[in-house]
């Protein structure tokens, strides 16, 4: 596949649109805007990694003195944690003396092991990235008038935590010593500048004081950008590209395209998923057991708000259509905490880049949507065939538009 700037995502796609977050983060990396922490998330399988990753590669040229690391925390303690997108990291490792090279593969080998009281294993981590920065400032591989974005994929995932307060607190340290040294030209942390992506249920989690994440950052200069589900033109170029590399045809592209979008929304990620169980079987088993999640959240919920499923499902759906807050729905703070810890929704916002996270709800895919408007209707929610799912989406198809017609007139 041949792509106009060359890049090819894991999909096996080119990388379409995503033209408003691109330029919040260009305007990031340009210095007009100047978080100390950006916290990147949306709904799960958006592209908040790829969107980075894309970023670093193709989009950092030429928007000023940037020196990019990412830092995947996905990958396993002690392999190649540090991947450069720019340079690598690793001759750094080669063209220290050797007491600095062990000491820095000994750092981050022991990122799994450590046992440390009242530190976090992460600190260690954080502590690692300023000893590896201050190496390349010195070697002067960063020359003095860079600026080092160290950008840590998939924060949620790093290992070695013991609780949701140790995983607030590094987040706190990192804007806490950049925003205090932002004015101080010797310390290296007034030019280092962090963004992360978290999953979803970070957002709303309370830690074990009953602190949430956006309570434990005021005041240190963190913002947020939000990662929305792609527009219909670019999802299904998107879809056409993975349809190409696949060999698919006409029906089978589309088919594939209907499916992903009745069962999650127009979210990339989702196509590889439904395209390995597209057989009918086994694709209307997945569905069966998203929609018995769905229903074992919603009961346990109801029960804890002491009201009937049915009327919960209704103020659950009329949050996720309404741009209102969940409170104007009905919907109390910890019915809405467990939704989101839940990967049942997350939090919405007009904006994508704002400096307190929205309390309006999405859900996290639009089975999830449509399950609500079921149960809410006492209707039957038994999707036992494909032509099943086409059918709801055109419902929904039809509501939006007729929703748009009604906004347009008022």
């Amino acid at each position: 596949m041949e792509c106009p700037d060359g890049y090819i995502t894991r999909l096996g796609t080119c990388f379409h649109n995503r033209v408003a977050e691109l330029g919040v983060l260009e305007r990031i990396f340009r210095g007009e805007y100047d978080p100390s922490l950006l916290i990147v998330y949306g709904p799960m399988r958006v592209g908040k990694s790829e969107l980075l990753r894309y970023t670093l590669s193709r989009r950092v040229r030429g928007l000023g003195d940037i020196y990019p690391v990412l830092v995947d925390a996905r990958a396993e303690a002690g392999r190649r944690l540090f991947e450069n997108v720019n340079v690598s990291i690793e001759p750094v490792f080669q063209t220290t003396s050797r007491a600095l090279s062990e000491t820095a593969r000994t750092l981050v080998e022991r990122l799994s092991k450590l046992d440390l009281p009242m530190v976090s294993k992460a600190s260690s981590l954080v502590l690692f990235i300023w000893d590896a920065i201050e190496i390349l400032i010195r070697q002067g591989t960063i020359s003095e008038d860079e600026r080092i974005y160290v950008v840590i994929d998939e924060f949620h995932e790093l290992p070695g935590y013991t609780g949701i307060r140790d995983r607030f607190r590094d987040l706190r340290i990192l804007a806490a010593n950049i925003l205090d040294n932002e004015n101080n030209p010797r310390s290296p942390w007034s030019r280092i500048r962090v963004i992360v992506t978290v999953s979803e249920g970070y957002i709303f989690a309370r830690d074990e004081e009953g602190k949430d994440l956006d309570s434990r950052l005021t005041g240190y200069g963190a913002r947020y950008l939000l990662v929305r589900e792609m527009d219909p033109e670019s999802f299904s170029k998107t879809l056409e590209d993975y349809c190409s590399s696949k060999g698919y045809r006409g029906d089978r592209c589309q088919e594939l395209g209907e499916m992903v979008i009745s069962i999650a929304g127009r979210l990339p990620g989702w196509i590889p998923d439904i395209d390995g169980y597209i057989v009918e079987v086994t694709l209307m088993k997945e569905v069966r057991e998203k929609i018995e999640r769905f229903r074992t959240i919603l009961k346990r919920v109801s029960r804890a708000e002491g009201i009937e499923p049915r009327d919960l499902a209704k103020r659950i759906y009329n949050a996720f259509r309404s741009k209102e807050y969940y409170w104007e729905h009905g919907l109390s703070y910890e019915a809405v905490e467990e939704l989101v810890k839940s990967n049942i929704a997350y939090r919405y916002d007009e904006d994508i880049y704002f400096g307190t996270p929205s309390f309006i709800l999405r859900p996290q895919i639009r089975l999830y949507e449509v399950a609500a408007k079921l149960i809410a209707e006492n209707r039957s929610i038994n999707i036992s065939s494909k032509e099943d799912l086409k059918r709801i989406l055109r419902e929904h198809e039809k509501e939006d538009r007729e929703k748009e017609t009604r906004l347009v007139r008022a």
